[in-house]
């Protein structure tokens, strides 16, 4: 198969994500919370909010915020699960505590969508 083929598959199964990518930012909340057992946060930012994404080069930020996180261990293997669940996915997953949240991102972090 030829590169630009690939490309044009993989381009064609991202589009799915970015029309849903509400539905699926709720699936994520969800799946976290179970692998968790506890509540957490998601926040939906960049282009995909914006709307003036690009269906090929852009991606979908997610912001997952649980104080879980300050535990390396928690944080490595939720981000290994979400990785192993969504591979093909154009999500980019950022697992952060309240803190970490308060004083890094929401500092930047303009427009978003919370779950």
């Amino acid at each position: 198969m030829k590169l630009v083929s690939v490309a044009l598959e993989l381009t064609k199964k991202k589009k799915i994500y970015f029309e849903n990518w509400e539905k699926y930012s709720i699936e994520i909340k969800n799946f976290v919370e179970d692998l968790l057992r506890d509540e957490v946060e998601l926040i939906v930012f960049g282009s995909i909010v914006r709307g003036n994404y690009a269906l090929g080069i852009s991606d979908i930020d997610l912001l997952i915020i649980s104080d879980r996180f300050g535990d390396r261990d928690v944080r490595f293997n939720t981000l290994v699960r979400l990785l192993e669940k969504y591979m093909e996915s154009p999500f980019e997953f950022h697992l952060v505590t309240r803190n970490e949240f308060e004083n890094w991102y929401k500092k930047f972090i303009l427009e978003y969508r919370k779950f």
